[in-house]
């Protein structure tokens, strides 16, 4: 449960929409909160046995001995427009036990007005039909088959980051959201007239060429590049983007700033002709240091606190398709990472004395062209 409610938090997070230099709160920010809610609420009934209401001499529903709580769960999930959560993301998946409460529960005006008659017997029925539904062998492989991508994806990235930190002691951790330029305004104003699908401003094939054409400029033009992780989601505010986490031995570079900054321009100049944009978040890392969540810049290999900040934002990149996975047709990965670093003859890797400390720099070394 930790380890969801992180993936959830981190995913709240990157909903944020940087327009023009302003950070603004957009309607996905909802919608991620009315997932994640209704995904537990589900996850909860199913622990739940026998029946949920009961009809009191007044004639108004009660629930039964221990299901307080999640009766008010379900008035509260009730709430929710489940015709704008697809409208937020257009062109996704979600968690099977998101579907199931879809099933069950989406006529919201019927289930209020069981409710609302105190028609017990019905309401009963409806839940102990989504118990039964769950039951099924074809339903927990569903589920199964969910979980354990989500786990192979977090073993896999947690594992490939701390496998770097044991042959770099000290990178330099780049974080960046490439995304394509999309007003704000105009997008609040198509799902205010009610246009649930919006024109997205690249097409599938667009995207992954960029995707590999960023990848050859990082390696071209950054010899001190060790690694890296990106991620591709589509949301109805940014449409297409991408997080990326670009490691740099520590010993060969400074000025993190700066090199974010020069990513950055290099994908919305050079790469996307002008109709990129992006967010440099070494730019904000005060931010970040403030809140005791600074996973980027440099990182030591006996930096605890960076480190987990660190591995917390690669996990979300690995498991957030937990809730909502991007389905878009024609994309062929949504996840990827660099092969698993080998051992190098070197004296700048990790010390291996339990008392040892990474060494200052002695200057600002090579820096990268761009």
């Amino acid at each position: 449960m930790k380890d969801k409610n992180t993936i959830g938090e981190e995913w709240a997070r990157n909903t944020l929409f940087c327009d023009g230099g302003h950070v603004c709160a957009t309607h996905e920010l909802d919608r991620v909160f009315e997932v994640r809610k209704i995904d537990q609420f589900v996850i909860d009934l199913l622990r739940h046995r026998g029946d949920f209401v009961t009809i009191g001499l007044d004639s108004e529903l009660y629930p039964t001995k221990g299901a307080d709580a999640l009766y008010d769960q379900l008035k509260r999930c009730l709430k929710y427009d489940l015709s704008a959560i697809r409208a937020v993301f257009p062109q996704h998946g979600f968690s099977p036990y998101f579907g199931l409460f879809e099933q069950h529960f989406g006529n919201r005006q019927q289930i209020s007005e069981l409710i609302f008659r105190g028609n017990g017997h019905d309401l009963n029925r409806i839940i102990h039909s989504l118990r039964w539904e769950a039951r099924k062998d074809a339903f927990k492989k569903v589920v199964d088959n969910h979980a354990r991508a989500a786990r192979k994806n977090g073993h896999s990235v947690l594992s490939y980051v701390r496998a770097l930190f044991e042959i770099y002691s000290r990178m330099r951790v780049i974080r960046l959201d490439l995304t394509y330029q999309r007003p704000y305004k105009t997008t609040s104003i198509g799902l205010s007239t009610g246009r649930s699908r919006l024109d997205d401003p690249v097409t599938v094939d667009d995207l992954v060429h960029h995707r590999e054409q960023f990848l050859d400029y990082l390696r071209a033009s950054y010899p001190s590049m060790v690694g890296y992780v990106w991620k591709i989601e589509h949301g109805i505010y940014k449409s297409f983007h991408m997080h990326w986490i670009v490691f740099l031995d520590g010993h060969e570079v400074v000025k993190d700033e700066l090199i974010g900054r020069a990513m950055g321009d290099h994908w919305r100049d050079v790469i996307t002709s002008g109709r990129g944009s992006y967010w440099n978040v070494n730019a904000v890392k005060d931010g970040y240091r403030k809140r005791g969540l600074l996973g980027i810049g440099e990182i030591n290999w006996f930096d605890d606190a960076k480190r987990a900040a660190l591995e917390r934002v690669a996990l979300y990149l690995a498991k957030c398709d937990y809730f909502v996975r991007l389905e878009a047709p024609g994309l062929d990965r949504i996840f990827g990472k660099g092969g698993m670093p080998k051992a190098r003859q070197t004296n700048t890797g990790r010390p291996r004395g339990s008392n040892a400390k990474a060494q200052p720099l002695s200057g600002n070394g090579p820096q990268p062209t761009t």
